[in-house]
């Protein structure tokens, strides 16, 4: 690196949402993204990508743009949609659901929907192929709220690390229009066992 060298002052905003979400706990870089918003825009939307940012409830990520009617614009992809499982799009699908039944009751403002492990044990238990032996069937939902956990759908609380809050980023991820469409997707592969644990692309 020479003297001249210099780094866009939002350069880390655009490498971290090139990777993956972004989250107001990332504070520095979500200041700066605030900060910077409209120059990020701009410049993602000069490579083909559009940027979604929700200050209220502190989530940004990216999505490809459309351009399926202009083909002579077709651009590589940049944002690689999620293989997820089938069981870890279950738990997301079941998740989301909580989330607009929570809003539905109490509104876009209410307080973050939190949930127990052992809630989401009950949930997931139905859509497990053998439920005989109890202890290697969590050590597998584990896995789940795991990999959950990673994408950022799902945080640990401060207080107690078997609760977590369900981030409504999922809502953006998985919109109501969507719902049924993906559930409809996860019958499907449920009916094919050998197609179970198939990554899928259901989830941007």
């Amino acid at each position: 690196m020479t003297e001249n060298d210099t780094y866009l002052p939002y350069a880390a905003v655009l490498i971290k949402l090139l990777k993956g979400n972004l989250f107001d706990s990332d504070v520095q870089t979500w200041n700066n993204l605030i900060q910077y918003k409209q120059a990020i825009q701009n410049y993602f939307s000069s490579i083909g990508l559009e940027l979604f940012v929700h200050e209220n409830d502190g989530y940004a990520f990216l999505r490809q743009k459309d351009f399926e009617e202009q083909t002579d614009q077709s651009l590589p992809s940049l944002v690689s949609k999620k293989q997820l499982t089938f069981h870890v799009t279950t738990l997301c699908v079941l998740l989301v659901e909580r989330l607009y039944e929570d809003q539905n009751t109490k509104g876009n403002d209410s307080p973050y929907l939190t949930i127990d492990r052992k809630s989401i044990y009950n949930l997931m238990e139905p859509f497990m192929a053998d439920t005989s032996n109890e202890a290697r069937t969590k050590k597998k939902i584990d896995s789940f709220i795991d990999k959950v956990k990673d994408y950022g759908f799902l945080r640990p609380l401060k207080s107690d690390e078997n609760t977590f809050e369900v981030r409504r980023i999922l809502c953006a991820k998985i919109p109501n229009e969507k719902l049924h469409e993906i559930k409809e997707k996860l019958v499907e592969y449920s009916t094919k066992e050998e197609e179970i644990e198939d990554g899928t692309e259901l989830i941007d």
